[in-house]
């Protein structure tokens, strides 16, 4: 069949949340990808959950994206119930990256298994879960105190994705990133593409019209 009559797949759902400290933009990541604009005055948030249907090459996905807030309010439920992480840090605070092992510590105890046989884990033993550490706040060269190659060091650590943005410019990149990471992890049960193919088509989908796509969640 030609590529372009393909049918589209059975539409899985995907959850992802963003996570990292007070401050780092969270929010402003989120609002970048929904509204397509920067916002830079905004009321922190608590918890907040956008939603969307997108379609990656023949898989159709209905993603919801977790906003954890600026207080933390998020419980191991949140967690275990989504697919796919970003852990965000703000090039200019130290501090912010220095968060980023205690948050992927978190994920790791809620999704994998403690012991074997763990009856509150829904990744096995052997896998990874399926994260992206993100460099938020480039635009600002002058207050920069974290390199990328520090960036880097850490995500490799904790074997992880990762990628450096800002609201102010393109932020599909590193959303594309994580929902491709969740796609090769058996976390997402249905997702995955044996022949390889669907990668390249893919990022070409996502980065095509991308910012109307997301809206918030009722309620």
């Amino acid at each position: 069949m030609a590529r372009g009559t393909s049918q589209l797949a059975k539409e899985i759902p995907l959850k992802l949340v963003v996570m990292g400290k007070r401050g780092v933009g969270k929010t402003a990541l989120i609002k970048k990808l929904v509204e397509g604009e920067f916002i830079e005055v905004y009321n922190p948030t608590t918890e907040d959950r956008y939603s969307a249907r997108r379609t990656l090459g023949v898989q159709a996905y209905a993603v919801e994206i977790t906003d954890t807030g600026s207080e933390d309010t998020y419980g191991d439920g949140t967690i275990r119930d989504s697919e796919g992480f970003l852990l965000v840090y703000d090039v200019c605070d130290r501090s912010s990256l220095e968060e980023i092992r205690a948050l992927y510590e978190e994920i790791r105890k809620a999704k994998v298994p403690v012991m074997e046989g763990s009856l509150t884990s829904t990744l096995p033993s052997s896998e990874s879960p399926s994260v992206v550490v993100v460099g938020n706040k480039i635009n600002r060269l002058d207050k920069h105190r974290i390199t990328t190659g520090e960036g880097i060091e850490v995500s490799k650590d904790l074997n992880c994705g990762f990628g450096e943005t800002t609201a102010k410019g393109s932020v599909e990149h590193v959303f594309y990133d994580v929902i491709r990471r969740c796609e090769l992890s058996s976390s997402c049960n249905d997702i995955g593409d044996p022949s390889g193919t669907r990668e390249e088509e893919g990022m070409n989908d996502w980065l095509c019209g991308f910012g109307g796509l997301f809206s918030k969640s009722a309620g």
